[in-house]
């Protein structure tokens, strides 16, 4: 499915005054997101992201492919399918078992930039996401707190759903209206992950 979506940086004090600003929030979730790419992260160079979530007991297969990053969002092909806990620990071990589940489109996105059997488990980040109920609102608010490679923690507001250029404006003047700081950020976590571990190397 297509997915756009407003990717905005936040420092603590932002977070925090969210969190306060919705008592009523539902009771954040706890992700560990599992990424899969070659060594030198070949597929994250090409605007794909292969990635296995865990979250509350479920184990969430996804390809994410970029399909436009030219305004203030990210327009991106999201591919989702659920999957066993055997089958997540047999891709640990081998990716093609991963591959295998995801939808063609997934496949043949991936298959036709490198071999699968270059591709392995690079990392994880763990993940706390927050979903906060803004009124008069059509579209979903998600806040994280993220823990990257090296103790780095990130705080972020993803606002999923915003369907033109038009709609991010209008979504990010809200924002400051209502006091909230932010820095536009137009690179998902896995390419923040990436630039973290090879920081670490």
């Amino acid at each position: 499915m297509k997915e756009q979506e407003l990717k905005l940086l936040l420092d603590r004090t932002t977070y925090e005054k969210l969190l306060e600003d919705f008592p009523n929030a539902p009771a954040p979730v706890k992700q560990v997101n599992y990424y899969f790419d070659t060594p030198d992260f070949y597929l994250g160079r090409n605007k794909i992201m292969l990635r296995v979530r865990q979250e509350n007991g479920q184990f969430i297969l996804c390809a994410k492919i970029l399909q436009d990053a030219s305004g203030s969002s990210l327009i991106c092909t999201e591919l989702e399918q659920t999957i066993p806990e055997a089958v997540f620990e047999q891709g640990k071990q081998r990716a093609t078992v991963l591959l295998s589940h995801l939808p063609a489109e997934g496949q043949e996105a991936i298959n036709t930039i490198v071999s699968p059997e270059q591709i392995s488990l690079r990392g994880a980040l763990e993940n706390e996401r927050c979903l906060l109920p803004f009124p008069n609102s059509p579209y979903t608010y998600e806040l994280d707190r993220t823990l990257f490679p090296g103790n780095n923690e990130s705080y972020e507001l993803e606002i999923e759903g915003v369907e033109n250029e038009a709609a991010c404006r209008r979504v990010m003047d809200h924002l400051l209206t209502q006091g909230y700081t932010f820095t536009l950020h137009k690179e998902g976590k896995y390419k923040r992950f990436q630039e973290a571990a090879a920081r670490l190397l």
